[in-house]
């Protein structure tokens, strides 16, 4: 009830309790009004739609791009690259940074036994790209598949392109999937006790990973998966049967740390750097918690298989949950550097522990509103 009624304190606007619209919201309304108007002015509204969706300076990100194009006067998805910068930067915007995998603390040895917690070894990916999708037409779950999203991120990465499918496979990176797909679809409108409805503005927050250095070098020398450290063993079992095995699929958990608390809401406080399982609520009868994500796996030319990760926070959380988020998202313009990180909960010893992250990315006042 607490959370509940800070909630409605901060998301509430004046006057009936309703919602009040963002800055983004009130330029589509403009837009969409603008649509209405006469054929003469037909030319002037396609200029302003398009300004409205553009980065506000030049250095707030690297690129905008079109992608699927639009049937007559359609909204349009538009794909927003960040500048990556090797340290998080509190000033920077648009931008993002790799972690530091030991700045997580995360489940030890002896967890079950002493509840101590450690710092994580070196996570299983390492992010090489980011960028952040607006989708006009609602939540879209499976982003890795677009044609046009693979071609950015492959063009842009530090790694070499995809070969074709008669080249020789790459053997470097065997039982583990050489890049990992993080896709966060996140709500643009205030929640609603109801599900989303189609054709609700959403920011994708995109993520993508490739198979680190730590990780290749313990595959490489190591045949024997049984024979590699616990975490990396997990992660190998979550990637192969994630897609499948639901409860697999419910071990996922996701890390939200804002690196300046004051920046947040005081009702996600207790979320702040506390991992949560991205799982259904408890079942009856001490069943397994279903995972929340959905997962696919895919394979672009031999060698070059992939996992994505695709989380809807408008489907999957409740209420106070995705009301916490938004409040967060409607300030992540100037709320500082934010870690995103995932990992698979360990729990038992000494097949599953100690736990590991494994993938992360340090966000830099994202504007999802622009």
């Amino acid at each position: 009830c607490a959370d509940l009624a800070a909630l409605a304190v901060e998301a509430a606007a004046q006057g009936h309790g309703r919602p009040r619209a963002s800055s983004a919201d009130r330029r589509v309304s403009n837009t969409s009004s603008i649509r209405e108007d006469h054929a003469h002015n037909n030319h002037q509204h396609k200029r302003r739609y398009l300004r409205a969706w553009r980065p506000r300076h030049s250095h707030d990100a690297a690129e905008a791009t079109d992608l699927d194009p639009p049937a007559d006067d359609h909204p349009r998805m538009r794909l927003v690259l960040l500048t990556k910068h090797l340290t998080p930067e509190a000033t920077a915007a648009n931008t993002w940074s790799p972690p530091d995998s030991a700045a997580f603390n995360l489940r030890g040895d002896n967890y079950a036994v002493d509840g101590v917690k450690q710092p994580s070894a070196p996570m299983t990916y390492d992010p090489v790209e980011s960028f952040v999708v607006f989708a006009p037409d609602g939540a879209v779950r499976s982003v890795a598949d677009l044609p046009e999203i693979r071609q950015v991120t492959f063009d842009r990465g530090n790694f070499d392109p995809f070969p074709p499918d008669d080249a020789p496979p790459d053997d470097d990176h065997k039982k583990l999937p050489r890049f990992l797909f993080i896709s966060i679809n996140l709500p643009l409108e205030a929640p609603s006790l109801r599900p989303s409805r189609q054709g609700s503005k959403f920011a994708i927050m995109c993520c993508f990973c490739v198979l680190s250095d730590y990780a290749r070098a313990i595959v490489d020398r190591e045949d024997d998966a049984s024979r590699w450290p616990a975490a990396l063993q997990l992660a190998e079992t979550w990637l192969r049967t994630a897609a499948v095995d639901p409860a697999m699929n419910g071990r996922l958990k996701g890390i939200f740390n804002a690196h300046d608390t004051a920046s947040i809401p005081r009702v996600a406080h207790k979320w702040n750097s506390k991992p949560v399982l991205m799982a259904s609520n408890a079942a009856f009868g001490g069943r397994a918690r279903p995972g929340i994500s959905v997962v696919s796996q895919g394979s672009h030319g031999r060698g070059n298989t992939y996992v994505e990760i695709n989380i809807d926070v408008s489907e999957s959380f409740s209420y106070i949950a995705r009301g916490a988020i938004y409040l967060i998202q409607s300030r992540l313009a100037t709320m500082g550097p934010l870690d995103i990180a995932l990992t698979v909960e360990g729990r038992q010893h000494p097949d599953e522990l100690p736990e590991a992250l494994l993938a992360a990315i340090t966000f830099n006042n994202i504007d999802v509103a622009s």
